[in-house]
């Protein structure tokens, strides 16, 4: 029961035990009650609750008015749960009909209280700053809108749009409602009472400030029960005053749950198909023969340390549980990782880019990674056969090689057929090499890379340079 706002409240004028004062028939909200002035509820009698009996500090049941007092009362007596009244009596006089507060503080000459407002701005944090107004996705789930305010070339005029978010579905009555308080209460006793308030406003609350490539500005925020207010403010001429953006706290809150929930049905999911990852390997082991157990064993024992860390001591992130179920056995990336690893923290995200884990491991979904094959191979060549001379064909990305039909039984002329059908393809003899090397050693090695030749010593075995005959000099 927050009742009546006090200072916008019309009375009637009274008199209370001599004292001049104010009454209405409802409540009034304690939070709008001017500094130095005191509030009391009026209760009503069971057989006639509209007829008050006595003052108390506040009433529930048979609440029969409130009164607003610049002076505290006595009350002389105590209720069984210790909150204190005082019986009326004789001592309650209406005078002359309806009057305000400000009236009521002109008739008796005292000063108008200056209103405390309702809403408490706090300076905005820097994180919270920068995503003020963005589609971040931190906020734009549950942004409500904005409002740009201009006070105008004088100042104090007061031009408002609103700018919707999330297809206006957010702008309910009862935020519009609150949105009007928060407002009202500003240009009552805030920074939107016109451009001089907010420019002593931000001088007097500096830990606002922020800068920005347009200067400086000052930023605050405030929260209600169900919506957060988030406000910059620039009091410049020339610049619009204010944008005040608007999020929906429930919605927030709703989003956190379901994030949390789905967090950990995926961090679940992830331990479950490490288990299934660890049960497979263990049946592989049982299933190879004696001479290939010894060293499987090994990598079991590897495999159930990392299972251990993982599922009883790691601490997840979101990024890393995501990463790992993307593969098809997040054990054995996992244990390859923990394998690379060799600072004190054991981020899988860094180690997954380290090992170039999609390269060289199947997906979840199927995908199997293509070997590495480097650049500037062509799709075939021709070759000997290191040992025996034989002329052979080798096929990019291929182990092993394939016999030539052009094979002649002898070494001299088959390297003679492999130079000139390779020269007529357009492959020089550094490719010739690096196809050689990764059809045999593999394709993901040095060797099998074009460039490694074109430097000594190789450069000089490939293109020797030419000898020149001595000339005796006559005498």
């Amino acid at each position: 029961m927050r009742g009546e706002d006090a200072y916008k409240e019309d009375y009637e004028h009274i008199e209370l035990f001599d004292e001049p004062g104010l009454f209405t028939n409802g409540r009034i909200d304690r939070e709008t009650v001017p500094a130095g002035w005191y509030c009391y509820d009026l209760r009503g009698s069971d057989n006639d609750p509209n007829d008050p009996t006595t003052v108390e500090e506040q009433v529930t049941v048979n609440h029969a008015g409130t009164v607003l007092l610049p002076k505290q009362l006595k009350l002389n007596k105590k209720n069984i749960d210790g909150t204190r009244y005082r019986k009326i009596g004789e001592g309650l006089n209406f005078l002359d009909g309806e009057i305000t507060l400000e009236e009521f503080c002109k008739e008796h000459e005292l000063a108008f209280p200056e209103r405390n407002p309702k809403y408490k701005l706090k300076p905005m944090s820097a994180d919270e700053f920068g995503r003020l107004g963005s589609d971040d996705e931190t906020t734009a789930p549950y942004a409500i809108g904005h409002v740009r305010i201009d006070f105008g070339r004088s100042g104090t005029e007061f031009w408002n749009t609103w700018w919707p978010k999330n297809e206006d579905k957010f702008n309910t009555p009862a935020f519009k409602t609150t949105l009007k308080d928060f407002i009202d209460d500003l240009r009552a006793v805030g920074p939107l009472r016109d451009r001089r308030a907010m420019e002593k406003y931000c001088t007097e609350h500096m830990a606002g400030k922020r800068n920005i490539w347009l200067g400086d500005v000052y930023a605050y925020t405030v929260e209600t029960d169900h919506y957060r207010f988030g406000m910059r403010f620039d009091p410049r001429p020339g610049m619009y005053d204010c944008y005040l953006y608007a999020y929906d706290l429930d919605e927030q809150r709703r989003l956190a749950k379901e994030r949390a929930k789905e967090q950990f049905e995926t961090r679940a999911e992830l331990i479950t198909r490490l288990g299934e990852s660890m049960i497979r390997h263990l049946i592989d082991v049982s299933e190879k023969a004696n001479a290939e157990k010894i060293d499987a064993a090994h990598a079991i024992r590897d495999y159930l340390n990392v299972h251990y860390h993982l599922v009883k001591e790691h601490q997840f992130t979101n990024a890393e549980v995501e990463a790992l179920l993307e593969f098809a056995d997040p054990l054995e990336v996992a244990t390859a990782c923990w394998e690379a690893n060799t600072s004190a923290d054991f981020d899988i995200c860094d180690m997954l880019d380290k090992i170039n884990a999609k390269s060289d491991y199947p997906l979840a979904d199927g995908t199997v990674p293509e070997p590495y094959i480097p650049d500037g191979l062509p799709e075939l060549c021709f070759s000997v056969l290191p040992g025996t001379g034989k002329l052979i064909c080798i096929k990019r990305g291929e182990s092993g090689y394939y016999p030539s039909d052009w094979e002649t039984g002898n070494a001299e002329k088959n390297r003679e057929t492999a130079d000139y059908a390779n020269e007529q393809l357009g492959i020089t003899k550094e490719q010739e090499l690096a196809m050689l090397h990764g059809s045999m050693v593999g394709w993901d090695t040095p060797g099998a890379d074009p460039k490694t030749y074109e430097n000594p010593p190789y450069s000089r075995m490939l293109n020797p340079k030419p000898k020149h005959k001595r000339q005796d000099k006559e005498r």
